[in-house]
């Protein structure tokens, strides 16, 4: 059996997976994108928020079927990939003046250009999702629950807890290492 037939067969056994690409195409690129006016319409502003999480869900569902070793190599051919689009964006970050002494913490927790965001999210938080799944289920949902609501603080909701000082400190210490 070649790799090209045995990926066939593994789309095959999950055709509402395979369906959904295409919508899934359409809403990051919906979500990369604006009309002239400032926004297409109010429900693909909301619907094509569905893009990154379903990305990232099926990655996890994915990994979680595998064992650690397999994780691993996962982890080993994403930073692989990550560092060869760290080598191809390197001369734009150079045109770009963000070759400062930032940049390799940019490179490590943020993504070394804006579109390369997902590959250190994805390096991060496998291990943080493969550990998880070892846990049960009354253990690893309040606590992927409560890393939820950080990264929720630290983006949708900043404005209100940075008028809070605890949490406002604590999101400018997260902020020192991410952006």
């Amino acid at each position: 059996m070649t790799a090209r037939s045995a990926s066939r067969l593994k789309a095959k056994k999950f055709p509402a997976l395979d369906d959904f690409r295409l919508i899934a195409v359409i809403l990051v690129v919906a979500n990369h994108t604006r009309s002239a006016d400032g926004e297409f319409l109010w429900l693909l502003t909301v619907l094509r928020r569905v893009s990154v999480p379903f990305f990232i869900m099926v990655s996890g569902y994915f990994l979680a079927r595998g064992n650690w070793r397999s994780t691993g190599k996962f982890l080993t051919k994403t930073a692989m990939l990550y560092g060869v689009g760290v080598l191809l964006y390197l001369p734009l970050n150079c045109y770009a003046g963000q070759l400062s002494p930032d940049f390799f913490r940019r490179v490590i927790f943020d993504g070394s250009f804006y579109h390369l965001w997902y590959l250190p999210a994805l390096l991060l938080g496998t291990p943080i999702a493969y550990y998880l799944s070892r846990f049960k289920p009354q253990a690893a949902i309040p606590i992927a629950g409560a890393l939820y609501l950080i990264g929720l603080g630290g983006e949708s909701y900043y404005g209100l807890v940075s008028g809070i000082p605890v949490l406002s400190t604590f999101y400018n210490g997260i902020f020192q290492v991410f952006d």
